[in-house]
């Protein structure tokens, strides 16, 4: 299952190797944190192919510091460059609640 690998590629990333989560953040969560969620799946189909799926991935970025989200970005891109995806888009968010800075990034992972 693509989430699985989605988050052993996460998990690798030594600030936040303990803190990644499937679509929300848990209460008690340390920081620099993760989330990830796959958005959506369209399956291509063809009479000469078994069938390939795009998955469209959201993966969240929190941390305290607007440096240490652009820092992580970084990590990121590397980690997810090595699952062949392609970058669709960054927003950078801030909750002044919580106070934290958030990054969240849009990937595009194609699968047989």
């Amino acid at each position: 299952m693509l989430e699985t690998i989605v988050y052993d590629k996460l998990s690798q990333i030594t600030e936040v190797e303990n803190t990644v989560y499937p679509l929300i953040l848990e209460s008690n969560t340390t920081y620099p944190a993760m989330t990830y969620q796959n958005i959506s799946i369209v399956p291509h189909n063809s009479l000469n192919d078994r069938g390939i799926e795009n998955s469209r991935f959201q993966i969240d970025i929190y941390a305290k510091t607007y440096k240490e989200i652009k820092d992580l970005f970084l990590v990121l891109e590397s980690k997810m460059q090595e699952l062949k995806s392609v970058l669709l888009g960054t927003q950078e968010l801030y909750d002044e609640s919580t106070t934290l800075y958030r990054l969240s990034i849009d990937y595009s992972i194609w699968q047989q």
